[in-house]
């Protein structure tokens, strides 16, 4: 168990960077060869070049202050010290599958967040690329509920581990390659429950927030299953491949609408107001906007 602890703690960034190029060539080439044509590799590299943009900083901000504050928690304020017992890598994947769904639903329900998030759905394709395009701090909401792991007592490489795993599952889970996974579609996030996540059709719009599991959305009403084509993307359309402005296009759009409010205690609001809220009354860039621009069938 120390060996292997003492692997994936020298080799962690490593494993998951190995994995992921590995995952996108395999699905590239899979894509040459089923589906000729179909591959955006502009777009792919839009993706490509904004994780490239943010991969120095998110290992310092993104990943090693995370982890050195998880530890800085486990060694001087956990509750319990199980050591390496079995429970404790469940506790990992629950605590992990919790924190990941409650940081995602406010990525999505909270304009600051929002800003935050809003570059991983800015791609108008949907392929492993996709899930590399995002801002460079990660998720801090769910980086700070992860910490209740650390005050259980779980180990932070078991931790680091589960993390590991379910990331890559995550990966997994944006491609269009794979249909419906039977049984699996009603408790996991499959390909098909992600693609309705990336989907900007009204339905599907803040639908299927979990990572690994979609327990918590069948919960809390968010769970939706795919049941007609997703169309992708940002209801306010980014068409632009550049990596700059994909990086950066949540905070412009948050700007935008800061500096559209007549007073500076109306501007605030939109930092914790959900995105399609704004001051005029109108409903910006949410369903129901996009419902009265679509034809009646």
């Amino acid at each position: 168990m120390e060996a292997w602890f003492a692997f994936i703690g020298e080799y962690a960034l490593a494993i998951i960077t190995l994995s992921y190029s590995a995952m996108l060539i395999g699905e590239r080439l899979l894509y040459a060869k089923l589906r000729p044509g179909q591959y955006d590799d502009s777009n792919a590299m839009g993706s490509f070049l904004t994780n490239l943009m943010s991969n120095i900083s998110a290992v310092l901000l993104g990943a090693v202050i995370p982890l050195l504050t998880y530890f800085f928690v486990y060694e001087n304020f956990r509750l319990l010290d199980p050591g390496t017992a079995l429970w404790t890598w469940a506790a990992a994947f629950a605590v992990h599958e919790t924190a990941y769904h409650f940081g995602h639903w406010a990525g999505h329900r909270v304009g600051l967040f929002w800003a935050w998030h809003q570059p991983h759905h800015s791609s108008e394709e949907l392929n492993l690329s996709t899930a590399a395009r995002g801002f460079t701090f990660g998720d801090p909401v769910a980086a700070t509920l992860s910490l209740s792991a650390a005050l259980l007592g779980v180990h932070p490489l078991i931790f680091v581990t589960v993390v590991i795993a379910k990331n890559l599952w995550g990966i997994f889970n944006h491609t269009r390659l794979v249909d419906k996974m039977g049984p699996l579609e009603a408790v996991m996030a499959t390909p098909a429950n992600h693609r309705v996540h990336h989907g900007r059709n009204p339905r599907y719009i803040d639908k299927n927030y979990g990572q690994v599991l979609v327990l918590w959305d069948r919960l809390f009403g968010t769970y939706q299953p795919e049941d007609e084509t997703p169309d992708f993307g940002l209801v306010e359309p980014m068409t632009s491949n550049n990596p700059i402005k994909i990086h950066f296009g949540g905070w412009v759009w948050l700007w935008k609408r800061m500096r559209s409010a007549p007073t500076l205690g109306t501007s605030l609001q939109y930092l914790w107001r959900p995105p399609e809220w704004h001051h005029d009354g109108e409903c910006h860039g949410c369903a129901k906007a996009r419902m009265t621009l679509e034809p009646a069938e």
